[in-house]
């Protein structure tokens, strides 16, 4: 229902407008990739982390034990 209209007004839009709203969209999407890239190079960074960590704990077993 809404949609439609949206629809029928984006189309009276002057072309510069519904251009704009092109550049608008990717730079939303550009926008949402790069915080998907930083969240996963912090996920990594803790994986890398934990499994140095574990690697050490099992290091100082194998040395004391």
């Amino acid at each position: 229902m809404f949609r439609r209209q949206d629809e029928i007004s984006v189309v009276n839009l002057p072309l510069i407008t519904k251009k704009l709203m092109v550049v608008e969209r990717s730079m939303d999407k550009a926008a949402s990739l790069a915080k998907l890239e930083a969240m996963k190079a912090v996920i990594e960074g803790e994986i890398l982390a934990e499994k140095t960590q574990q690697s050490r704990t099992d290091a100082d077993q194998v040395a004391n034990g």
